[in-house]
């Protein structure tokens, strides 16, 4: 009965430990790892030996062999729509690593609108000769012909897409599902 008993304890730390996740730092300073299972066995750095069976150790016996437990911490806050939260690194205290947070920038790439695809659209709507008496009145003639591309995030497109929806007697929703179907893939 004892042996049963041994054994049912025994699975029980060995699943415990085998849920969380350990880095690897030798000097509680340096992280060497990225967040991992445990191994099997550790080099215990004090007193030399090699320890098996990790598994089944306190915290302080798997950060003496550089494996510190990493400890979930909740992410600080909000952030907007092109950021994001990511653990930059790890506090070590009391023989486990808890995680530190920081805002990450996502790329935004913008999205590109070819100019002949506009220019099409805009024919096969009837709406060419107002897009183009509107870009002529507001000196934009030129560099709209001269485009190869247009850049949803160059500041003259931003500046007139609602001008220009508005002269062509067109919705935001309209005039989006046109650049829709004119994006250079």
């Amino acid at each position: 009965m004892k042996r049963i008993f041994a054994l049912l304890l025994s699975a029980c730390c060995l699943a415990s430990a085998a849920a969380d996740l350990f880095i690897f730092s030798g000097d509680g300073v340096e992280v060497g790892s990225k967040p991992r299972e445990l191994p099997s066995q550790g080099y215990n750095r004090t007193t030399g030996q090699v320890v098996v069976g990790l598994h089944a150790r306190t915290d302080a016996e798997r950060a003496a062999c550089g494996w510190w437990r990493v400890v979930e911490t909740p992410k600080p806050g909000l952030v907007v729509s092109n950021e994001y939260w990511a653990v930059t690194g790890y506090t070590f205290t009391n023989s486990v690593a808890y995680q530190a947070w920081g805002r990450k920038w996502r790329k935004v790439v913008p999205v590109k609108y070819s100019r002949l695809s506009i220019y099409m659209a805009l024919k096969e709507l009837g709406k060419w000769d107002a897009a183009e008496a509107f870009m002529r009145a507001n000196g934009l003639y030129e560099p709209f012909m001269f485009a190869q591309e247009i850049s949803s995030d160059h500041p003259q497109f931003v500046a007139v897409k609602a001008q220009v929806a508005e002269a062509l007697g067109l919705t935001m929703e309209q005039v989006d599902a046109l650049l829709k179907e004119c994006v250079l893939k």
